[in-house]
């Protein structure tokens, strides 16, 4: 149950990213773009490597940053790419410290939930052992003792 509380708060916030990254990063590139050695196209070419790309991002890995900055400087404004690092600063500070924080969170409480059963359970369980072994008892024994523990 705790991991689809941690999934559905993170394809809240997953989805539209993946939107505004393959909005403004994914479409056809200039001839100079796709030649130049740098440009890696296989971050942005389509909508499946996008989301890919994204969920990249959430595990800290490659930023691609020198193939956004070259999608920046061709489609947008060379001054708009402030609003590109903010961007990916927004989605690799909500993704990984965030999510990671209520992931150990929700698993803090899970544990404390379980221990507190297993607590429970095993006095149950030696309060039933002491039944058998009390059952097991001959009946003498049983009466003497049952006599010694009503006092």
């Amino acid at each position: 149950m705790d991991f689809v509380k941690i999934a559905s708060v993170y394809i809240i916030l997953y989805i539209p990213m993946v939107c505004l990254f393959f909005h403004f990063f994914c479409s056809e590139y200039d001839e100079e773009l796709l030649a130049d050695p740098d440009f890696n196209r296989n971050l942005y070419g389509s909508l499946s490597q996008t989301f890919f790309t994204v969920f990249v991002y959430t595990l800290v890995g490659d930023y691609g940053y020198e193939t956004l900055k070259k999608i920046t400087n061709s489609r947008l404004r060379p001054d708009y790419f402030a609003f590109t690092q903010i961007v990916i600063a927004y989605w690799i500070i909500v993704s990984a410290v965030l999510l990671l924080n209520i992931f150990i969170a929700l698993m803090s409480d899970t544990f404390a939930r379980v221990y507190e059963n297993a607590l429970v359970i095993s006095q149950f369980e030696r309060a039933a052992m002491i039944v058998s072994i009390e059952n097991k008892l001959p009946s003498y024994w049983r009466k003497h003792h049952l006599i010694d523990i009503s006092y």
